[in-house]
Order: C-alpha cells, then sequence, then structure tokens
C-alpha cells in the first residue's frame, strides 16, 4: 500500500465497511477504484469470501458499466426516488446487504446474484464475481 491507498483506505472506512474489509478489497480489487465495500454477516454461496465491493470500473464491469447500461430513463431512472447516480450506488448496496441470495452456476459465470425488492415492488439484481467484484447491477429479478 502506498499513501494514496491509505487515504482512500480511510476515506472509506465506515460503519459498513471496516479495515479488514478495506485490506481484502486491496489484495482483490483496486483500492484507488473502489466506491464502497461490505463485509457480509454470514457465507454467501457463490462467493469465495463474504465481502463484496464496487469499483469505478469501465465499460465492461463496474459503477461506470452499470451506468452507461442500466442508468438510463427507462431502467434505474424509471424507478422512484432515483435521481443521481448516488441513488443507483446506495441501491446496490442496498440489494448486496439486503436481497435474496443466488449462486450462479459456474457455467454461467459463477459468482452470485442479489436480488432485492424495494417498498414501491420494483426489483434490483446485482452480480457480483465469486471473488465479490460488482460486475453488473439492473432493475429487475434473477433469471437463471
Amino acid at each position: 500500500m502506498d499513501g494514496a491507498d491509505l487515504r482512500r483506505f480511510s476515506e472509506l472506512v465506515d460503519d459498513d465497511t471496516n479495515g479488514d474489509t478495506l485490506v481484502h478489497v486491496a489484495k482483490q480489487g483496486n483500492l484507488k477504484d473502489t466506491r464502497r465495500a461490505v463485509s457480509l454477516e454470514q457465507d454467501v454461496p457463490g462467493l469465495e469470501d463474504d465481502v463484496v465491493w464496487l469499483e469505478n470500473g469501465n465499460d465492461a464491469a463496474g459503477f461506470e458499466h452499470i451506468l452507461k447500461r442500466h442508468g438510463t430513463a427507462d431502467q434505474f431512472y424509471d424507478m422512484p426516488g432515483v435521481d443521481a447516480p448516488s441513488d443507483i450506488e446506495n441501491l446496490i448496496m442496498k440489494a448486496v446487504k439486503n436481497g435474496d441470495r443466488s449462486q450462479i452456476p459456474v457455467s454461467d459465470g459463477g459468482g452470485t446474484a442479489f436480488t432485492y425488492t424495494r417498498s414501491s415492488g420494483d426489483r434490483i439484481t446485482v452480480i457480483a464475481g465469486d471473488n465479490g467484484f460488482i460486475v453488473t447491477a439492473r432493475p429487475g429479478g434473477y433469471n437463471r
């Protein structure tokens, strides 16, 4: 870890994210690119560990991918109370912490699908790879 990692580390520590969680992210992913991370309290089928995190990412995976692909007027922004990227990010983390969990078969890429139903009845699915990195999220349920 360099000075930039330590600064980022201190920015990310909060009620949901502790030092052990961030050490895990630093080993598995890109701490400089990490937006949010959470350590789940119970083992999650399809994940190697109990840590799930969201990075800025790129066109193929992560928050940039989610915004470009699903942050549109007919998807996330069509949901009540979703008006900004921060609303989408908060919804993604809520789905990871509170959603139903389904293991994705290895033949379909592996990992875990977190499906969360909002009080409005809208559903969101978050897909994390087996290492815990959030690859994508979209409105709707998980279909095997």
